[in-house]
């Protein structure tokens, strides 16, 4: 309780202890819990919804002014947090706009979710680093504090490891 009232951080188990070591490493301060989240899959979207909110973490709704540019561009496509743009276009011309539109809206943490493993074909770990880089830019001029996350336990390719530790963006497993 003390520690608590203190504003400690405690870690329930090794992984949690692990993950904040690796976003308190970054020398970022992460003021809130609400975060925005952009997947390459619908179903890992309905994952990581369904973890935010074991943890704690809101997901805000995407406000209009955010939803209208994309729908306007894509009107195919219905942007919801989390926002799953994956097939709406090539990815190199969506993402980034994705990005750049949940990275004004109010929030905490901007989320990429894609899973990255150093088993992974080279097609995947480029487009692990684009993503990254992506968010990387996205978030620049803001108080938003970039992640990303892996899914998947394995280790994350080291290009994409790299870039976030260089980037100062947390990569979470």
């Amino acid at each position: 309780a003390a520690l608590t009232q203190a504003g400690v951080v405690l870690a329930s188990d090794l992984d949690e202890l692990l993950t904040l070591g690796e976003i308190l490493g970054t020398g970022r301060r992460i003021p809130g819990r609400r975060a925005h989240m952009v997947t390459n899959s619908g179903g890992e979207g309905n994952m990581l919804a369904d973890i935010a909110a074991d943890v704690g973490l809101e997901l805000p709704r995407l406000s209009e002014n955010a939803r209208a540019p994309l729908t306007d561009r894509w009107p195919l496509f219905s942007p919801r947090n989390p926002i799953d743009p994956w097939g709406a276009d090539d990815h190199d011309v969506i993402y980034p706009e994705v990005l750049r539109a949940a990275a004004t809206e109010p929030g905490d943490v901007l989320v990429v979710g894609i899973d990255q493993q150093q088993s992974a074909g080279a097609y995947e770990k480029e487009l692990g680093v684009f993503l990254a880089q992506s968010l990387h830019e996205a978030v620049k001029g803001t108080t938003t504090v970039p992640v990303v996350l892996s899914p998947a336990s394995q280790d994350p390719p080291d290009e994409l490891a790299g870039f976030c530790a260089r980037a100062r963006i947390p990569l979470l497993r």
